[in-house]
């Protein structure tokens, strides 16, 4: 049974960089670890991690990564045991979390980033980190560097992954980058629907007994609804909302429009990209003063050289 076709599976994890070869094949990742499929060439790392149970016996042994040969995964499954249910999937430095990503010299954060399913059954991916990363779309957003925000991980789409690498002794460490892949089947796989829906009633009852036990709500199930509340002022891209166009619809004298997506609540709307020409503030007024059943309200808008 191929990936695409097991419906155990929640997403998996594919490296795009040497750096992310060499964490997915740390031992402390061994309940997720998969080896043996056709992957592209990475340049060797500059900077060697230190780690501190060394990585899984035997693994390259064979290892053909450097000449583009087999390359490794991280799987994850709904019968796969998680250290802490109501928090989903934990990526980061602590041995609390679920996957290990690197060391804290290495910049990783003891709980660097969390994914899982929300309550509209979609999986997600938010950032607890100050170290920023980004998440791209099709290729979209891949330069949408964010610290603590959150992603929604739509099947549709090629989700790559960027962790920027910090600067230690004067060396900046290689980034570290891999792909999620979000079965295509989510949403019409029956033997996938009930598993899903086992999952999220397992978070619901962990969340449920860490409210009476301790008193306070650690939200795992997000309460995110598609709104178009987004606020009409001025905001930059480092700190604004992200979007990632799906196709054009339309082009003008001043500019192109897009279909395009709310990343972080996955609500669709029409994003238009003035012509550097263009004076783009009377637009804007123009369009926040219009009001008719016919014409799709104004939500925000922000420069690119803000």
């Amino acid at each position: 049974m191929g990936m695409e076709e097991d419906p155990s599976i929640i997403f998996w994890l594919e490296p795009l960089s040497q750096r992310a070869i060499e964490v997915f094949s740390h031992s402390r990742n061994r309940d997720h670890f998969e080896a043996g499929y056709s992957a592209p060439s990475f340049r060797t790392r500059d900077v060697t991690p230190a780690t501190d149970a060394g990585e899984i016996p035997g693994e390259h042994d064979n290892d053909e990564n450097e000449r583009g040969g087999l390359s490794h995964r991280l799987v994850y499954r709904f019968r796969t045991k998680r250290k802490d249910p109501k928090r989903g999937i934990v990526f980061g430095s602590s041995r609390s979390c679920d996957t290990f990503l690197g060391q804290p010299e290495e910049g990783i954060s003891g709980r660097h980033f969390k994914m899982g399913i929300d309550n509209q059954k979609r999986r997600y991916l938010e950032s607890d980190s100050t170290v920023e990363m980004s998440v791209s779309y099709n290729g979209e957003a891949k330069d949408e560097y964010r610290r603590k925000y959150l992603w929604i991980l739509f099947p549709d789409c090629q989700l790559k992954v960027k962790m920027k690498g910090i600067i230690r002794n004067g060396m900046k460490l290689p980034d570290l980058e891999f792909s999620i892949h979000v079965p295509a089947y989510v949403l019409s796989n029956e033997q996938h629907e009930m598993l899903l829906g086992d999952y999220v009633e397992e978070v619901r009852k962990a969340n449920e007994h860490y409210i009476r036990e301790s008193g306070t709500l650690d939200l795992h199930l997000l309460d995110i609804n598609p709104t178009t509340a987004a606020g009409s002022g001025m905001t930059t891209p480092k700190k604004g909302r992200i979007y990632a166009r799906i196709r054009q619809i339309g082009r003008g004298l001043s500019g192109i429009v897009y279909q395009a997506r709310d990343v972080s609540n996955g609500q669709i709307c029409a994003m238009k990209e003035l012509y550097g020409n263009v004076t783009w503030r009377r637009e804007v007024e123009v369009t926040k003063s219009l009001s008719h059943v016919r014409i799709l309200n104004h939500s925000l808008h922000f420069s690119a050289n803000s």
